[in-house]
């Protein structure tokens, strides 16, 4: 009876202690020059750091904004010429080719991946979030 009670309390704790997170994908149409699209992400049950990789042939700039910011960043992003303030942001980065960031997501927080197209090219944009 011992053996089951350490066997369930390990189930538990490594349960309540690992939340995977892997997310995977291209964008099911190109990014236009200019354009903003967001990919919502499962809010995570405790604070979390995630690593962006991003892979595009054109200049892209990626975010990761929590909903509560969303709408006031998404009325800055929506002008091309303008950059989005540090703290509307838990981690950006500019890039073309491949580039990776990391960010740390605060616990129950639900956010968002956003893309925008810093180029004149229209480009495929291809991602992965992976918590840790």
């Amino acid at each position: 009876m011992r053996w089951q009670a350490i066997v369930g309390l390990s189930f538990l704790l490594l349960m309540t202690g690992c939340q995977k997170l892997k997310v995977e994908s291209t964008l099911k149409e190109p990014l236009t020059p200019g354009e903003v699209r967001e990919i919502a992400i499962d809010p995570p049950s405790y604070e979390q750091r995630v690593t962006v990789s991003v892979t595009c042939k054109a200049p892209v700039s990626a975010y990761l904004i929590t909903k509560d910011n969303w709408a006031k960043a998404q009325k800055i992003l929506d002008k091309p010429k303008e950059k989005l303030p540090s703290d509307l942001a838990l981690a950006t980065r500019d890039g073309e080719g491949t580039f990776t960031f990391e960010g740390t997501i605060p616990a129950k927080t639900s956010y968002y991946l956003v893309f925008r197209n810093s180029s004149t090219k229209t480009t495929e944009v291809s991602y992965s979030v992976v918590g840790k």
